[in-house]
């Protein structure tokens, strides 16, 4: 296995943690932690070796992780649970929709602790790149800047270190 592909199920490891003791910290606790961990999410995806496998299909079959884990995060986030954003950015007529953060945080915990336990851990970059390119990649960015705005924007949706949701 590659360096960065054990660098990223490293911090994805470090991810799924977080999701799943999300009940022992506060709100801005979590939401400082998961704004940290994000970029080290997608860097790390970011730096998986671009292998070619034509004509092999991408792991698909895997458990996924406890079915609770999104009513678990949106009842952490509460009221911060929904954000205003675009799917594609690049297309002309898109229009800014309602967002679920908690999906997002939802969707990539589930991809993540899948490809965790595929195969005994024995997942290659290939699947890992995938899962990112495809999935979870576009869901990451979008909650960077949905956490971003939570937690070191001083504004209407601000949540500080008082807040305890």
């Amino acid at each position: 296995m590659s360096a960065e592909t054990e660098r990223l199920r490293g911090v994805a490891r470090r991810y799924c943690k977080l999701i799943e003791s999300l009940d022992e910290r506060s709100r801005y606790e979590f939401l400082v932690q998961v704004n940290a961990i994000l970029p080290e999410l997608y860097r790390a995806a970011v730096a998986l070796p671009d292998e070619s496998r034509e004509g092999i299909d991408p792991v698909t079959d895997s458990e996924p992780g406890p079915t609770d884990v999104l009513g678990r995060i949106e009842t952490k986030l509460a009221d911060a649970a929904q954000y205003r954003g675009v799917f594609d950015p690049w297309a002309p007529s898109e229009e800014a929709m309602d967002r679920s953060l908690a999906d997002d945080l939802a969707d990539i915990y589930q991809d993540l602790s899948a490809l965790q336990s595929e195969t005994g851990g024995e997942v290659n970059a290939w699947d890992l790149r995938f899962a990112f390119s495809f999935h979870w990649g576009a869901h990451a960015a979008q909650a960077m800047l949905a956490t971003h705005w939570l937690v070191h924007h001083p504004g209407e949706r601000w949540i500080g270190p008082d807040d305890d949701g």
